[in-house]
């Protein structure tokens, strides 16, 4: 089971797409302990769409990897 639940990330993905609100804002309202797990999402879903949301450990390494190419 996931840690985090799909529509739990995708809102948040949202909500840092909008440009309203920074990494450590949506970490800190959320209750998320590091703001890179934000990121990891977001390049996820810039990637994958919706799939990279809902795949979260046998991804993890490439969705890393993936963060850092923005």
């Amino acid at each position: 089971m996931a840690k985090y639940e799909f529509k739990l990330k995708k809102r948040i993905v949202r909500e840092y797409l909008s440009g309203k609100r920074s990494y450590e804002y949506i970490a800190k309202q959320n209750g998320i302990p590091d703001k890179k797990q934000l990121r990891i999402w977001v390049a996820a879903y810039k990637g994958f769409g919706d799939e990279g949301l809902k795949h979260s450990r046998e991804y993890k390494n490439t969705l890393s990897n993936l963060c850092c190419m923005w």
